[in-house]
């Protein structure tokens, strides 16, 4: 659900930003001018971790991407816009991961990640918009 100063965290392994990107694609709808209908095209993240709603978060407040990997989420999250300003110094992963998925002003409720996805939900935890 929308929680402004929350960020949503999901780590995973990739090997390249391309194959990231496959999997958290933007989610899109696409309309046919001729007979009116439409068709949506969630990505697979939205799948996995929404039900395939399209957009159920704010797209303009979403930060992927591959970084080094790592077994310390604060390393891993800190390339990110306020990624400094995270609250996870509680947080011990227990495997290494390279790809960071982040959504902003989203407190996301966990649900039991999916067998398949590549990616772990980790936490939902506050930070600080240094923009305002």
């Amino acid at each position: 659900m929308e929680r402004e100063g929350y960020v949503s965290i999901w780590l995973g392994n990739f090997p390249d930003d391309s194959a990231l990107m496959e999997y958290a694609a933007e989610d899109c709808v696409e309309y046919d001018e001729e007979d009116g209908s439409s068709i949506e095209r969630p990505s697979q993240f939205s799948k996995d971790f929404f039900g395939g709603m399209i957009w159920a978060f704010d797209p303009d407040f979403w930060e992927r991407a591959v970084v080094g990997s790592s077994s310390d989420i604060a390393e891993l999250v800190s390339p990110f816009s306020y990624g400094d300003t995270f609250d996870v110094e509680n947080i011990v992963l227990d495997r290494v991961y390279n790809a960071v998925i982040l959504v902003y002003d989203y407190e996301y409720e966990p649900k039991e990640n999916p067998a398949s996805a590549p990616v772990d939900f980790i936490a939902a935890v506050p930070y600080k918009n240094l923009d305002l």
